[in-house]
């Protein structure tokens, strides 16, 4: 089964991205090209839907990456989602820094913590296939990134045009 890819209309999501995504990047790519799903940087969803920033949100999520060091988060397991966007997907093990961190840009965008729903995705729109028994030449199922980056996404209906409009290193 194949979700069809959801109608997006332009608008932002931040996204915290990883120093030492070699290995995930391989395999996304790899199920990219095997599946002909789509391919994508791999991240952390922070805010889904949000409107262009303003100039003080800018500044802010910049102090917010100032006051923090670079931190590692780990990943679960490989699970299977109903949605377009998580459809195959790593749980992440709860994390101090990761609540701290997402908790300080939720205030300042005005958003709740339970719109967060922590995962890296491997796959989007695919569901019909298992990815599990190709993973362990790609990636152990439990494996640590080390987060750096906040990226602000422009995002758009064909994911190839999705593009970073500002990198806010940690």
């Amino acid at each position: 089964m194949n979700f069809s890819k959801p109608r997006i209309k332009k608008h932002c999501c931040l996204w915290l991205t990883f120093k030492n995504d070699e290995a995930l990047e391989h395999a996304i790519k790899h199920f990219a090209i095997k599946y002909d799903t789509p391919l994508f940087k791999p991240h952390i969803s922070i805010s889904k839907e949000h409107g262009f920033l303003t100039e003080w949100e800018f500044k802010s999520l910049d102090g917010i990456a100032r006051s923090f060091e670079p931190f590692e988060i780990e990943t679960e397991t490989l699970l299977t989602g109903h949605t377009y966007f998580q459809s195959h997907y790593f749980s992440i093990k709860q994390s101090e820094k990761l609540d701290l961190i997402v908790s300080k840009i939720n205030s300042i965008l005005g958003l709740t913590y339970a719109t967060l729903f922590p995962h890296i995705s491997l796959i989007y729109g695919q569901l019909n296939i298992d990815p599990k028994s190709e993973l362990n030449p790609l990636l152990k199922e439990s494996f640590k990134l080390t987060v750096d980056a906040i990226q602000i996404m422009e995002i758009v209906n064909e994911i190839s045009h999705w593009r970073p409009l500002k990198t806010i290193l940690i």
